[in-house]
């Protein structure tokens, strides 16, 4: 596929999460049930900080894991999330393969939705980040490409509770594409 139309993708999907989000804000304007009981939270909607710490939680998550670092990851994840989350990593490293993921470059993302639950917030998260993303046995690579970025997105839950993030869930959305150096 031609690097053009991937950047054409890319730009359209990006065009798009902001009309979806636009639309959503116009809707829910004024409808404090629908996101909580204070206005500050439909602010921090599109607050940008909040945005950076959701990238540097799933930049830390994704380092933690690729080195199989487990205990690490226990303060990213939630608890009831975290054994469903591991298992894979585990299964990886008892069969002595490497993962490498790394260089990530965040590419869009939506917060969709804020909601308030007793003491924490459910937000969920669109994520499109381009990363080099792939797996060693020994010398060998046996997925992935080493030298090719990929364009990957994510529907995430993530837990706040006071100013801390936790990862609750991760649906890996839509298919990897290469994007050749």
């Amino acid at each position: 596929m031609d690097m053009s139309v991937l950047v054409f993708i890319c730009i359209g999907c990006i065009i798009l999460g902001i009309l979806l989000f636009i639309i959503g804000a116009i809707f829910s304007y004024g409808n404090k049930n629908k996101i909580g009981d204070t206005s500050t939270l439909y602010q921090s909607i599109d607050d940008i900080g909040l945005k950076k710490s959701i990238f540097q939680l799933y930049k830390n998550i994704m380092t933690f894991s690729s080195k199989y670092q487990f205990d690490g990851l226990r303060k990213y994840i939630a608890d009831d999330y975290y054994d469903e989350y591991v298992i894979p990593f585990m299964k990886m490293k008892d069969r002595k393969e490497k993962l490498v993921i790394t260089g990530f470059i965040l590419k869009n993302m939506d917060i969709i939705d804020i909601k308030k639950k007793k003491d924490e917030d459910v937000i969920q998260v669109f994520l499109c980040v381009s990363q080099y993303d792939y797996v060693m046995k020994g010398d060998n690579v046996i997925r992935g490409v080493e030298d090719a970025r990929y364009l990957v997105e994510y529907h995430l839950t993530i837990l706040r509770r006071e100013k801390d993030l936790y990862l609750k869930k991760s649906i890996c959305k839509g298919k990897w594409i290469s994007l050749k150096n």
